[in-house]
């Protein structure tokens, strides 16, 4: 079976550039760029996470919130310990 994760991800549209961040409830705090117009900040976010975590946009989806700042996002193919490590988020053990 293959693994997967959901996490919440507040989205904050409009940012200067994008970046990521640890959010207090433990997800994810992303800044994005993109307007929040016709869907481009949703676009944008997908591209960014995939980006960050070197994996394929196919392999991300927005499953709630699409119209919201707080999302919730399915990332197929790793666990939430992966994502943290990719993003560069896990505490120094």
């Amino acid at each position: 079976m293959e693994q997967s994760c959901r996490l919440t991800v507040h989205c904050k549209p409009n940012a200067k550039q994008n970046r990521i961040a640890l959010a207090s409830a433990g997800g994810l705090s992303c800044a994005i760029a993109a307007a929040p117009s016709d869907g481009k900040a949703n676009k944008a976010l997908v591209g960014f996470l995939a980006e960050t975590l070197h994996i394929a946009k196919s392999r991300i989806s927005i499953v709630k919130g699409h119209a919201s700042k707080i999302k919730t996002v399915l990332i197929s193919g790793l666990d939430k310990n992966n994502v943290l490590a990719k993003c560069g988020l896990l505490p120094p053990q």
